[in-house]
């Protein structure tokens, strides 16, 4: 069974409003071949106004919302940094995922790893040109990262990367559900 994807429900205008539409011309519903009239953009649009419920919750802020994701990313930096392993965790959900460059790690695996990096040596993160988009439940911000690693014994290591980091709101609060980070190259 196929579903047409252009079928497209009419006249359920509420009943306060007078909605006089105007057929522009008759054509065949490409799925059923039954003869439908064509409405103009116009009808179309004050269809879809006037048929949005009463109570819809007012749009969420995003400005609060932008700069709380921001928050828990900056938090999740200091964590890495002073190698406190249960900031390192709390933010990430059970599904949580990275990608750095080719090699994925799960939630586990990337806390063992940056705690077990305290015995060779220490990070510093730089992260500048933070655009962050929220769209509900969902946000995502893209970033450079300017990472310093420092062994305990050797010159720093400089190591530039473009990030995603993709976050979801669950119980209220913003969790960091999967991380990309791809590794620029000199010369890139």
């Amino acid at each position: 069974m196929s579903i047409c994807p252009t079928r497209l429900a009419v006249g359920l205008a509420p009943p306060s409003a007078a909605v006089e539409m105007e057929a522009v011309a008759a054509y065949s519903h490409p799925c059923s071949g039954v003869a439908m009239p064509r409405i103009s953009l116009a009808g179309a649009l004050f269809l879809l106004v006037g048929c949005q419920r009463e109570g819809v919750p007012p749009a969420p802020d995003t400005a609060a919302d932008t700069k709380a994701v921001q928050t828990v990313l900056e938090r999740w930096y200091d964590a890495i940094h002073s190698y406190d392993s249960t900031g390192i965790a709390e933010p990430l959900t059970p599904t949580f995922l990275l990608l750095e460059d080719t090699i994925p790690m799960d939630k586990p695996t990337l806390v063992a790893g940056i705690l077990g990096g305290k015995a060779t040596g220490s990070q510093e993160a730089h992260l500048r040109e933070l655009k962050t988009r929220v769209r509900g439940d969902v946000a995502w911000t893209t970033m450079y990262n300017h990472e310093v690693w420092t062994p305990r014994s050797g010159a720093p290591e400089p190591r530039d990367f473009l990030e995603t980091v993709v976050f979801e709101r669950i119980g209220g609060r913003w969790r960091i559900d999967r991380y990309h980070a791809a590794r620029l190259h000199p010369g890139s």
